[in-house]
């Protein structure tokens, strides 16, 4: 280790910086063929490599990314791009997941710097950076002696050279801690970009631009002049524009600078003013309005030694993590910190998922982006983000709007995107109007060589999409710029090339995530008052443009009515072009469907926005935002339908229709079925009650159309609210169920079945979707929806729903009884508990006074009874099935009248299976294991409210007939299974849990022969993460004989994983 000289020269920042191409170009190096998977001796080289990780051919891709997932070097992360972006996704999508387990740590080492002291001179170090293509900032230099910043991959280099060095802070945001406390060392070693004399270089002046003297532009410049944003008044006549320039203030200086920014680029000015002078001139140019210039007083020597938000109401950083942290830590079940990387100063980038079981990535919900804090001196971006952050995690048990955005939407809250930015920007205080107070970029030292040299990047003009126009020169051609600046002075400069910036590479390790389906984004900066969208960079409108119109009018509706303060909705593209901008990146590369970019207060003026407006202009965006959430969310369905008729006390309590939408049965999120879990043989005459469950809240201010009808007659019938204890109601959120009545006629159609139509729209105005089967996604590009049809399949703005078959009327006044369950077909596990479901006819005279119920074992030729007599007036019974093995059961109910004694009789339809145990005939092996992480609901008939859980997981068992007897009709069943979990692809009518049954498909025959084996694959709704037992049985019918019963075998114990 060297000592620290105890002289040191805090000397003018030296900017190395080796040409771009030598980042890859020269980087030939060889690594060993063991981290290549390349055969014994072999060594590859990047371009090889790089040839790999481009090629379509799955096998050599694979062989790339094995080796490009152990290389830890710089250059790998420019490597990884090339497995990133590869056109196959199967192949992008295994590139992405061994790329989230080593990207912070890349980037950490090739661009995250450490203050280091490094016994080498200041031109020895530059040369050495040169030929590593590295970026090193020298801080102070001292004969042999250099303190730098440098990333860690280079110090490794310097290392392996025999250089030595010690590291003094683990990063810049270190030191700067250090610095704030008074550390000396910290003191002594201060980069001249960090000095007062950089702060003064900067110089902050009003432009008055006078419109009525615009001319052309001279010959090789552009008419651009910068950011919209920076408009601080404008009239007919003017444009006051805020301008934050280096210089070294003298006249020639500013001089130069005017013509090059603005007479060159043909607009003439009517006054240069400093913010003080520009209070006193600006009503001149603009009658009626002034300007607030802030604080005259110059910032204290020690105020970049504190944080201006610790003193009001603005977050600082360091607040805004620990509140993130803490949201988290108190609201795990729906809220997670995610760090996504670090800063160029090391801050971490940090997001705050919210969402129902935030820990697992659910396919099924789309996500949603909210961002804040692009440029340094938007204080005010900051505060939307946090406000809704606790908006959604604190309302979320109390408020079913809350819940219902969080239980549907994964929603990832990025409060600052540039944290070294707002940190150095926080250095000056709110009411200031001086280069600290306005800095806009990061923080990262640029050099271009042949160029200039300067201070940070416009995080928003550094995406890789539209991030320089054509016919725009890179530097040192800065004369003809468009959309973004190529001078590293200029705060509006867009980076030596796209994507450079660390902040923007741990932003795009979400963003562009194939696992995420962003449907939304909504970035906040101020100041305009503007709702902007796609695109930025060119006058014609995206394909979208009809839904990004409607939306940012909807979102800029719901902003006026809190305040009345009126945020224009526009195409981003207003007085300049913008390139390399965040929204531009997501709709034109990301296939963002609703991506708005909201210019909050003022309309002009400045950036400070006084601390007392932060609580309304929160309030007013958090109305906006809500409409893109819900709307991002997706149109509603007609989850789930119930019918019930009056039993014999007069209730709404026979059940005879329930159905429900489920995803369950092959995992496809993109589909759903329909499963029926009751369906009455028929409908009395008299009334019937319907409780409609749709998917989300509903708009309460009208009722649905909801109608019964046969054949060609939809609407013969019109449900209606009859009672008190009907209309709109709770079942998961508010106002998600309506409950109507009509009444079933007499007349002499027995055979048509009833068809239920609804109509119905939520708070967003979506009309229902008609066909559900196919799950509604936005198509960005299509300008539309996509699988949000109407009953017929067709259009993409929903409809009517129609998909529910209820039975036909049955004849109340003919001497029959119906039995609905069993009614053919179940296949029923011997000794255990069935209820069995009849209609009597009771308009027809016939008053029982006993019943029974029978069972037959023979198709229906000889019944035995099961049950003692039964109360006249019920028509429903629990029975045990007896220890038989038939696949002819048949029930019969009979029923006597008290007068005369007469009896009627009513039978099964079809054969139903009693099943008895032949696990000790069978093999039940376990083969493997999918962990799916989608939500999953089971809206049973006898679960109410529905059974919900975070995952579900697929389990495929071998069944193979182990024994001499053939089986017939076989079913697994259920023995034991914990934690509540729930056997989604059971039989309709099964319990749930311990109990549930599912059929095996064996083929026409239904026999499931000796020595055969099948496969079964079971879907299991977990309640959680934790460990599991789940025991199953085989059940069925011997062919010949009989087979002992055996015990239950465990196929599955321990935590839900893929195995």
């Amino acid at each position: 280790m060297i000592k620290l000289s105890p002289r040191r020269s805090a000397a003018t920042a030296i900017f190395v910086l080796a040409p771009l191409a030598l980042l890859i170009a020269s980087s030939n190096s060889i690594w060993p063929a063991s981290a290549q998977s390349a055969g014994p001796g072999r060594v590859v080289s990047r371009d090889e490599l790089k040839t790999r990780l481009e090629s379509d051919m799955p096998d050599r891709f694979r062989e790339g990314l094995e080796a490009l997932a152990r290389l830890d070097e710089p250059g790998a992360l420019d490597l990884w791009q090339s497995a990133l972006r590869h056109p196959d996704l199967q192949l992008r999508q295994q590139a992405w997941r061994l790329y989230r387990d080593v990207s912070r740590d890349l980037i950490r080492k090739e661009m995250v710097p450490k203050v280091a002291r490094i016994a080498l001179s200041s031109d020895s170090l530059a040369e050495k950076a040169r030929e590593a293509g590295t970026e090193v900032t020298v801080w102070a230099s001292l004969g042999d002696e250099t303190v730098a910043a440098a990333p860690e991959y280079f110090l490794e280099r310097l290392e392996n050279e025999g250089v030595a060095f010690a590291v003094l802070y683990d990063s810049i945001a270190t030191w700067q801690q250090a610095r704030a406390q008074g550390d000396p060392l910290a003191l002594s070693v201060t980069p001249e970009y960090q000095t007062r004399s950089a702060e003064d270089r900067l110089k902050v002046r009003i432009a008055v631009i006078d419109l009525s003297r615009r001319t052309a532009p001279a010959s090789g410049y552009s008419d651009w002049m910068g950011d919209v944003e920076n408009v601080v008044m404008r009239n007919e006549s003017f444009i006051a524009y805020l301008d934050v320039f280096a210089s070294d203030g003298s006249d020639d200086s500013i001089a130069d600078h005017i013509d090059a920014r603005y007479t060159r680029r043909g607009f003439r000015l009517a006054g240069f003013y400093t913010a003080s002078e520009f209070e006193e001139a600006a009503p001149r140019f603009f009658p009626g309005e002034s300007f607030d210039s802030g604080a005259r007083s110059n910032r204290s020597m020690q105020s970049d030694l504190k944080i201006a938000g610790a003193e009001g109401s603005y977050h600082s950083y360091e607040e805004t993590l620990a509140e993130f942290t803490q949201l988290a830590a108190d609201h795990p079940d729906i809220a997670r910190l995610v760090n996504l990387g670090q800063s160029y100063e090391g801050r971490q980038v940090f997001a705050l998922k919210v969402s129902k079981n935030p820990e697992l990535n659910d396919s099924t919900k789309p996500d949603v982006l909210i961002t804040g804090c692009y440029h340094a001196r938007e204080w005010v971006s900051v505060e939307p983000p946090v406000y809704y952050a606790n908006q959604l995690v604190k309302g979320y048990a109390a408020d079913d709007s809350m819940k219902y955005l969080v239980d549907n939407l994964q929603i990832w809250i990025v409060p600052i995107v540039n944290p070294d930015g707002l940190v150095y920007s926080q250095g000056s205080a709110n009411d200031r109007l001086d280069s600290v107070r306005l800095w806009r970029k990061n923080r990262r030292p640029v050099s271009i060589e042949g160029c200039r040299q300067g201070v940070g990047v416009d995080l928003n003009r550094n995406y890789d999409f539209q991030w320089r126009l054509f016919g725009d020169e890179p530097c040192p051609n800065i004369s003809d710029d468009l959309g973004g600046s190529d001078d590293p002075e200029n705060e509006i400069f867009r980076g030596v090339r796209a994507e450079t910036e660390p902040e923007l590479k741990a932003l795009k390790s979400l963003i562009d995530d194939p696992e995420r389906r962003f449907r939304a984004q909504l970035d906040y900066h101020n100041y305009s008052q503007l709702v902007l969208y796609p695109w930025g960079y060119q006058m014609s409108t995206s394909p979208d443009d009809k839904t990004l119109s409607a939306l940012a009018r909807r979102i800029s509706d719901e902003i006026f009515k809190v305040d009345r303060k009126q945020y224009q909705p526009q195409q981003a593209i207003q007085l300049y072009a913008t390139t390399g901008s965040s929204i531009d990146y997501a709709y034109g590369v990301n296939r963002v469907g609703a991506a708005f970019l909201i210019e909050m207060r003022p309309t002009s003026g400045n950036f400070n926005l006084p601390e007392s407006q932060i609580e309304m202009v929160t309030k007013e965006n958090w109305a906006g935002a809500r409409p893109v959430l819900e709307w991002a969310a997706g149109p509603p369905i007609l989850e789930s339908v119930k019918a019930y008729q009056q039993g014999s006390d007069g209730n709404f309590t026979k059940l005879v229709y329930s159905a429900r939408w489920s995803r369950a049965r092959d995992n496809d999120d993109q589909t759903r079925q329909l499963v029926v879990d009751t369906r009455f043989p028929g409908l009395e005459v008299g009334r019937l009650q319907l409780r409609l469950q749709f998917s989300r809240p509903m708009n309460t201010a009208t009722e649905p159309v909801a109608t019964l009808g046969r054949d060609q007659m939809p609407d013969e019938l019109t449900l209606s609210v009859e009672t008190g204890t009907e209309g709109w109601q709770k079942t998961v959120y508010q106002n998600d169920t309506w409950v109507g009545e009509a009444v079933i006629p007499h007349d002499d159609d027995l055979t048509s079945s009833w068809w239920l139509s609804v109509g119905a729209a939520d708070t967003q105005s979506f009309k229902l979707d008609g066909l559900p089967q196919t799950v509604a996604g936005y198509q960005t590009g299509a300008g539309r929806w996509g699988g949000y049809e109407d009953s017929s399949g067709e259009g993409s703005e929903g409809g009517i729903d129609k998909q529910h078959r209820l039975s036909p009327t049955l004849r109340g006044d003919g001497l029959m009884i119906f039995v609905a369950t069993p009614n053919g077909g179940e296949r029923l596990t011997a000794g255990e508990p069935f209820t069995v479901a009849w209609t009597l006819p009771r308009d027809s005279g016939f008053v029982p006074v006993q019943q029974q119920v029978w069972l037959s074992t023979d198709g229906g030729q000889n019944f035995a009874p099961i049950t003692e007599d039964i109360w006249g007036i019920v028509d429903r019974a629990q029975v045990t099935l007896p220890q038989a093995a038939t696949a002819s059961a048949r029930v019969r109910i009979s029923a006597r009248e008290g007068v005369l004694g007469n009896t009627l009789f009513g039978d099964s339809a079809n054969d139903f299976t009693i099943g008895a145990n032949v696990t000790s005939a069978a093999g039940i092996t376990f083969v493997s294991s999918e962990l799916i992480n989608q939500n999953w609901t089971d809206a049973s008939s006898d679960l109410s409210p529905a059974a919900t859980g975070p995952m579900r997981m697929t389990i495929t068992l071998n069944v193979t007939n182990t024994g001499q007897i053939g089986v017939a009709n076989p079913f697994l069943r259920v023995a034991g299974v914990t934690r509540g979990n729930v056997l989604l692809t059971r039989d309709a009518g099964s319990s749930p849990t311990s109990g549930a049954r599912q059929s095996i498909d064996v083929g026409v025959d239904n026999i499931l022969t000796p020595g055969e084996t099948i496969q079964a694959r079971l879907i299991v709704g977990l309640t959680g993460k934790k460990k599991f037992d789940l025991m199953m049985e085989l059940y069925g019918v011997p062919v010949t004989g009989s087979i002992t019963p055996g015990s239950a075998v465990r196929v599955w114990k321990g935590k839900p994983r893929a195995k």
